[in-house]
This record gives structure tokens, sequence and C-alpha cells, in this order.
């Protein structure tokens, strides 16, 4: 749980302070031994920072995350 609040912290200072989320790297997450190894396969890239915040919502709120970045997503010019 606390390489999950961390790494959390750190991405919300990154998108506060206006920084590039994409190709970020930092503090290490630790993955929920529940899930499968090939769930999280570099534990230090944004996604890292999204599977913890999922993992520390309620389910209500970790879906309607999901719903927000679905739209981000689409809104962009870039070919994800």
């Amino acid at each position: 749980m606390d390489t999950w609040l961390d790494s959390v912290r750190n991405l919300r200072n990154y998108c506060a302070h206006h920084s590039m989320v994409v190709g970020m790297t930092s503090s290490v997450v630790i993955p929920d031994n529940r899930d499968s190894a090939d769930v999280l396969p570099d534990n230090t890239n944004l996604y890292s920072r999204l599977y913890a915040l999922k993992k520390i919502l309620p389910q209500k709120d970790a879906d309607m995350l999901a719903e927000e970045l679905e739209k981000l997503i689409s809104k962009t010019k870039i070919d994800i």
C-alpha cells in the first residue's frame, strides 16, 4: 500500500505542475499478490501509477476514472 500511495502522490504532483506524464518514470509500484504477474510488466511507468490509483479507489470511482480517461483519449489528436 505504501508504494501505491507514493506513486499516486507522484502522479498528482506531475499533473499539478503541468509536467509530462507520458514517458514518466519514478518510484516502484509493487503489484498486488492477487494479480497475475503480467498485469504490471513495468512498475515505474504511467500505467503503474494508474494501476495503483485503481487499487486504492472505491469501485465506483475507479469506473468513473476509466470513463474519464476514455473521453480524454478519444479527444486527443495523437493516435494512441
